[in-house]
């Protein structure tokens, strides 16, 4: 397996994983590809068992400034949509009420990315 490396961290080599939940956290996938940040779908094999709906990684290149304005927009386009960031040691930080550029300060030590919507996406009007 490839590991992705954290920019800014010079010697330190991760996997820098998005950890979704909720019905409606597709949808930051979905704010990704419209800013142009690659990642990848992460599908557990049937033999493993996960806590989560679905994970992604997110590519080593991806711009820490876009990324960082990509998910405190999710979080501010609905009450029901929560991020926080797991530092390497083990620190949660909920960006909720954090800017863009104090977000991306923090995503160099980054572990890990939980995001959760429990609302269900709407249907747009052109959708069956």
């Amino acid at each position: 397996m490839s590991q992705l490396s954290a920019r800014g961290c010079p010697g330190h080599s991760r996997i820098m994983e998005l950890i979704l939940f909720g019905p409606g956290s597709e949808t930051l996938l979905a704010d990704f590809d419209s800013a142009g940040i690659e990642y990848e779908r992460w599908v557990p094999r049937p033999w493993q068992i996960m806590n989560a709906g679905f994970w992604a990684r997110i590519a080593e290149d991806a711009s820490w400034p876009a990324v960082s304005k990509v998910l405190v927009a999710w979080v501010r386009a609905g009450a029901s949509r929560k991020v926080s960031i797991t530092q390497h040691d083990n620190r949660i930080f909920d960006i909720e009420g954090t800017s863009a550029e104090d977000v991306e300060k923090i995503l160099p030590s980054c572990k890990n990315i939980m995001a959760v919507d429990r609302q269900k996406p709407e249907k747009s009007s052109d959708t069956p």
